[in-house]
């Protein structure tokens, strides 16, 4: 697929935001010391299982014309046993003026001597027996509750589920109201099905008229979808569904928040730099972040 140069902000988006997922996840990698006593002993019945996943490649995959603002171009790391696909923006080879084409790394093709087989995956509504026009919340789509019971049905191990967690807390400190139930996916690649790389991040909040009312595609806590009803205790109340305590979640949402800032900046300073990347919708995306790191904060 291609984007022209109208869109050309949107394809500086990418660049941040998964630069910046993969550098804050590259930073808190998941280790058994973050793994809750009752789950560790899964991982560690499953470590080669877990290593194998980190060893294996993922394949081509384009992306749709207006969110080729999700994608990073250049890094491509491990979130705990989470990856995120290698991806990059072409300009030259398949290039026509003012065109780009955007390409990802499939992560469900598998190459093994020369033979291509297919890896199955499902996004979380396909699970759920979900129409795709059902997909927001608001539509009858799934809610996070759905979501964190769906994983314990299907028995992922304990990585799979705190990468769902990383993401939901993730996904609104960035300001993404469309993290719905279809930009979230199982793959099946071996006997333990496993939460498929992320795809789909945006800052949706830097679109919005008026923030005040920007709402997000499934409630978190009390928020009634508002992004802007969103505070710390609306993240304590995911201990109700997610099987995880309140003191895990906290710490998991502290860790992120303290993290995030720093490495938007950073790397809007890089990005800054390159003649053809730079831009000044960083700074409003990095706005965004502030304010949503101020509104989970604890209050002395």
């Amino acid at each position: 697929r291609t984007i022209g140069g109208g869109d050309f902000t949107k394809k500086q988006i990418a660049l941040l935001f998964m630069s910046l997922f993969c550098f804050t996840a590259c930073a808190q990698q998941t280790t058994t010391n973050d793994i809750p006593e009752a789950e560790e002993q899964n991982i560690n019945k499953n470590i080669a299982y877990t290593s194998e996943q980190k060893e294996n490649e993922q394949q081509i995959e384009n992306t749709e014309q207006n969110i080729i603002t999700n994608e990073d171009v250049t890094y491509h790391k491990s979130f705990g046993s989470y990856r995120i696909p290698k991806n990059w923006i072409e300009s030259t080879k398949y290039s026509t003026k003012d065109k780009f084409f955007y390409v990802v790394k499939r992560y469900d093709r598998d190459n093994a001597g020369g033979q291509w087989t297919r890896i199955h995956q499902e996004d979380f509504c396909q699970i759920l027996n979900v129409l795709p026009e059902n997909k927001y919340e608001s539509e009858g789509g799934p809610n996070l509750a759905a979501c964190f019971h769906l994983l314990n049905d299907i028995k992922v191990l304990a990585p799979s589920k705190i990468a769902f967690l990383d993401l939901v807390i993730f996904n609104y400190l960035i300001g993404n109201g469309d993290a719905h139930a279809k930009n979230f996916s199982i793959l099946h690649k071996n006997i333990i099905p496993e939460l498929a790389p992320c795809y789909d991040l945006i800052c949706t909040a830097i679109y919005a008229p008026h923030y005040d009312k920007h709402k997000m595609a499934m409630k978190l806590g009390g928020s009634k979808y508002l992004m802007c009803a969103v505070n710390r205790e609306s993240f304590k109340k995911l201990a109700l569904i997610s099987g995880y305590s309140v003191a895990f979640i906290l710490k998991r949402l502290d860790l992120l928040a303290s993290i995030i800032i720093k490495k938007a900046q950073k790397l809007a300073e890089e990005l800054n730099a390159l003649p053809d990347y730079s831009s000044d919708i960083y700074t409003q995306i990095i706005t965004i972040i502030e304010k949503h790191c101020r509104m989970i904060k604890e209050q002395p």
